[in-house]
C-alpha cells in the first residue's frame, strides 16, 4: 500500500505552447517511486490544446490538478501553481522536460537528512537536438553569483519560496530560476547534486534560454536587474558591476558545457561512422569470399571429410595437409 505519511511534494508544471511535450513530463511524474505527490499543471494562457491534454491526466489520476490563467510568463505561472498547491516541498518541472522515476524520492531524502541542504537536484542529461550528459560545475555560492549551475527542476521547501516571495515576475525574459537560487541561498545553507537521479533537459532549436542568450538587450536588462536587486550580496563577495555585466564572458560560461558536450558527441559520431564503414567493408569482403567458387569447394570438401574420414586417422591428417596448402 502507498505510504502517504511522508511529506507532500508539489510538482509544478507550467505550460505555454508545449502541449505536444506534456505527456513526457507527466508520465515521468506518474512513474515516481515516491507516491505522496501532487502535480499542478498550469495553463499559462496557451493557445494550443494544453487544456484538453491536461484534463486527460486529471481524469487518469486524482493527484494531477489543473489550473488556467491569462498569459503572464514563466515566473507568474510557477507562482500561480505553487499558490494552488499544498505541499511542504516544491519541485518545478517545465512541460518539455522530464525526470527519472526516483527523482523525487532521492532528492527529498537528501533534504530530510541534511538540515543545511536547502536545494537538491539531480544529474542532468540532454536530449532532442543534442544528446548526452549535461556537464555542469559543482555548486559554490560565489560561482552561482556569476553563472547558474542549478537548473529549475530542483527540490526545495515551500517555506523558502514564501521567504523569497516567489519567483520574481519582473524577470520576463528568463533567468528567474537563477535569481531565485541566488535569493534563497543567500540566507545560508547549500545546494547538493544527487547523482543517482536524473533530470532530462530537452534541447530545441529555439528556447527561452537561447533567446535571452542571443539578445544583448534582454541579457543586459536581466543582468542589471539581478545585480541591483542583490547589490549588497555582490558587494559582499567583491563582484563588480563590470565583471557581472560581461555578457560575452557569462554567455560563454552558460554555453560552454553544452558546446563541449556537442564537440565530444560529434567526435564519437565520427568514430562510430568510421567503425561502421570498416565493418561494411569487411562484410563486403566476406560476402565476396563466400560467393566464390573456391569457398564452395572448401565447404563441400569439409562436409565430405566429416562424413567419410574418422578424426585423427591418417586420411584425416592427409586431408588437413592438403587444406593447409589449398588456403596458401
Amino acid at each position: 500500500m502507498p505510504n502517504y505519511s511522508k511529506p507532500l511534494v508539489s510538482i509544478i508544471v507550467p505550460c505555454y505552447n508545449q502541449a505536444c511535450y506534456l505527456p513526457d513530463a507527466l508520465s515521468s511524474v506518474l512513474s515516481q517511486t515516491y507516491v505522496n505527490w501532487e502535480c499542478i499543471i498550469v495553463n499559462d494562457g496557451s493557445p494550443d490544446d494544453t487544456e484538453e491534454r491536461a484534463q486527460d491526466w486529471v481524469r487518469k489520476d486524482a493527484r494531477f490538478k489543473y489550473i488556467s490563467k491569462p498569459n503572464g510568463g514563466l515566473s507568474s505561472a510557477r507562482n500561480a501553481g505553487i499558490r494552488a498547491s499544498q505541499g511542504e516541498f516544491v519541485l518545478p518541472l517545465d512541460a518539455d522536460d522530464y525526470i527519472s522515476a526516483n527523482y523525487v524520492e532521492e532528492c527529498l531524502n537528501v533534504l530530510l537528512h541534511n538540515s543545511e541542504c536547502k536545494v537538491a537536484y539531480g544529474a542532468a542529461t540532454l536530449f532532442g537536438e543534442s544528446n548526452g550528459e549535461w556537464i555542469l560545475p559543482e555548486y559554490d555560492y560565489k560561482s552561482l553569483l556569476t553563472g547558474n549551475m542549478i537548473f529549475c527542476t530542483a527540490l526545495y521547501a515551500r517555506k523558502d519560496w514564501e521567504l523569497n516571495k516567489g519567483y520574481d515576475e519582473n524577470l520576463v525574459y528568463g533567468w528567474e530560476d537563477w535569481e531565485f537560487w541566488i535569493h534563497l541561498l543567500q540566507r545560508g545553507g547549500y545546494a547538493q547534486r544527487v547523482t543517482n537521479s536524473v533530470f532530462y533537459y530537452r534541447i530545441k532549436k529555439q528556447s527561452m534560454v537561447s533567446l535571452i542568450n542571443s539578445d544583448e538587450y534582454k541579457s543586459a536588462f536581466s543582468y542589471q536587474y539581478i545585480l541591483n536587486k542583490h547589490k549588497k550580496t555582490y558587494n559582499l563577495y567583491d563582484i563588480t558591476a563590470d565583471a557581472f555585466l560581461d555578457i560575452k564572458k557569462h554567455r560563454a560560461f552558460m554555453e560552454n558545457s553544452l558546446a563541449e558536450r556537442s564537440t565530444q558527441l560529434a567526435e564519437r559520431d565520427r568514430q562510430l561512422a568510421e567503425r561502421d564503414r570498416q565493418l561494411a567493408e569487411r562484410n563486403a569482403q566476406l560476402a565476396e569470399i563466400y560467393a566464390s567458387r573456391g569457398w564452395a569447394v572448401i565447404i563441400s570438401m569439409r562436409k565430405l571429410k566429416t562424413h567419410l574420414l574418422p578424426s585423427n586417422s591418417w586420411l584425416d591428417k592427409v586431408f588437413r595437409f592438403f587444406m593447409h596448402f589449398w588456403h596458401q
